[in-house]
C-alpha cells in the first residue's frame, strides 16, 4: 500500500494525476485510469459524473479537505474500490481521537492559479476526546475564465463549495 497526503498522490512511484481542468484529477497507475482504477473516499465507493469523465471520482472530493490517500496496486478486492489498476482510499481531514478530554483541532488550507486567477481555500475544525470527535469542514475554490494568447476561452470560469459536519463515536475503549 502506498500512502500520500491529498496534495502529493502524484510524486508516489508509477502515479499521475490528470487534470482536465482547474476542479478535477483523474488517477492513473502505470497507465490504468478511469474504471480500472477504483476511487473511495471515506469509505464510499465513488463514480464519474456525466459523460467522458467529466466529474471524476476525485472532483467530489476538494484537495483542501482531503487529509491522505492510500494506493492499493493491482486488482483489489471489492471492499477496496474494484479496479484492474489498483484502488484508492482517500481520507477526509478530521480530528484524532486524543487522551485527556476534549481537545481542539483546526487545519487551514490554501490555493491559487496564475492562468485563470483562481483561489481555493479550505478549513476544518473539531473537538475531539479519547471516544468522541465532532468537527465541520468548509472548501471555496473559484476561478475567472481562461486567458490565452488567442483571447478568452468562454465559458471556462467556476466556482465550487463544500460543507461538510461530521461526529464520531468510538466504542472499542
Amino acid at each position: 500500500v502506498l500512502i500520500a497526503t491529498g496534495s502529493r498522490v502524484a510524486g508516489l512511484p508509477g502515479v499521475a494525476v490528470n487534470r482536465n481542468g482547474p476542479l478535477t484529477s483523474i488517477l492513473q497507475y502505470r497507465g490504468l485510469y478511469g474504471t480500472r482504477m477504483g476511487v473511495r473516499v471515506d469509505g464510499q465507493t465513488m463514480i464519474q459524473g456525466g459523460p467522458n469523465w467529466m466529474d471524476p471520482p476525485f472532483h467530489y472530493a476538494p484537495r483542501g479537505l482531503l487529509h491522505e490517500v492510500a494506493l492499493t496496486p493491482g486488482v483489489t478486492r471489492l471492499g477496496d474500490g474494484t479496479g484492474l489498476g489498483g484502488g484508492a482510499q482517500a481520507a477526509w481531514k478530521r480530528p484524532d481521537y486524543s487522551e485527556g478530554g476534549w481537545q481542539p483541532w483546526l487545519d487551514v488550507d490554501s490555493s491559487a492559479s496564475s492562468v485563470d486567477e483562481g483561489w481555493g481555500t479550505a478549513a476544518s475544525a473539531g473537538l475531539a476526546s479519547e471516544r468522541q470527535r465532532l468537527y465541520g469542514a468548509f472548501s471555496r475554490e473559484e476561478g475567472g475564465n481562461f486567458e490565452s494568447g488567442d483571447g478568452t476561452v468562454v465559458p471556462s470560469a467556476y466556482t465550487r463549495t463544500a460543507e461538510a459536519v461530521g461526529y464520531g463515536l468510538r466504542t472499542d475503549r
